[in-house]
């Protein structure tokens, strides 16, 4: 099963420019300088909170997904359809992008849901783990680094892409998944 808004083939190559809150919270400042105080309040989102914004707009889209899983799996028939059985609890997920999105996506799956996350697929390559990746130890490591290369909780595989193939294909190199999350970092 796929969940994204991109093929999972599309493993990006290179890195995208997302402003952080810090970054918006100074285009709302221009945009007051143009407007009143309440039109740009309006039309600028991902404002920090002190000008505005939203608590938990941070992890919003991850929580969405789990959300949205937690409802499929509320369908049997769905399920079915996509070679799966019921409930989240034990599925084996892989992560494209340990982004904002990819991270609280797979943190809130992994601690409140029981998912494995087997896989992070990143620009320079994928880490995977059968027994399961601490998303934690993922992160700190990506943001320390850079990259997934080296981090101790798993194996770091260079072409990424390679954990997409088919799961009948899968050595005990790369790791058999039930759900594929594609996020963009």
């Amino acid at each position: 099963m796929y969940v994204g808004t991109a093929p999972p083939w599309a493993v990006r190559r290179g890195s995208q420019m997302i402003p952080s809150n810090k970054e918006i919270g100074s285009l709302h400042d221009y945009f007051k300088s143009l407007a009143s105080e309440i039109d740009s309040n309006a039309c600028v989102t991902g404002k920090p909170l002190n000008v505005g914004g939203i608590a938990g707009r941070t992890e919003a889209t991850g929580r969405g997904i789990q959300y949205a899983l937690r409802e499929f799996f509320r369908h049997p028939e769905d399920v079915a359809k996509a070679n799966l059985k019921d409930g989240l609890e034990g599925k084996r997920v892989i992560i494209q992008g340990l982004g904002n999105v990819g991270y609280h996506a797979s943190h809130f799956l992994s601690t409140e849901d029981g998912v494995l996350i087997t896989g992070i697929i990143e620009r320079d390559g994928a880490l995977i783990n059968e027994k399961g990746i601490n998303i934690e130890k993922a992160s700190f490591h990506l943001h320390q680094t850079g990259s997934l290369k080296n981090c101790s909780d798993g194996i770091f595989v260079e072409n990424g892409e390679l954990i997409l193939e088919n799961k009948s294909a899968h050595t005990s190199v790369y790791p058999i998944w039930d759900v594929m999350l594609c996020s963009r970092r």
